[in-house]
């Protein structure tokens, strides 16, 4: 017999899954941003 997750323990790791994806993309993009200040422009598309 398998074991099935509840529905909102999946959202719960999905969601859990996206705040540590946000933090690294955070994290990369403010030293992206330090890295290339002079721009002015930092797009999005580099650290997707």
């Amino acid at each position: 017999m398998k074991t099935k997750k509840h529905p909102t323990e999946v959202k719960n790791s999905a969601a859990e899954l996206l705040i540590e994806l946000q933090k690294i993309i955070l994290h990369y993009g403010q030293s992206y941003k330090q890295l290339h200040s002079t721009n002015g422009y930092v797009s999005p598309i580099m650290y997707s």
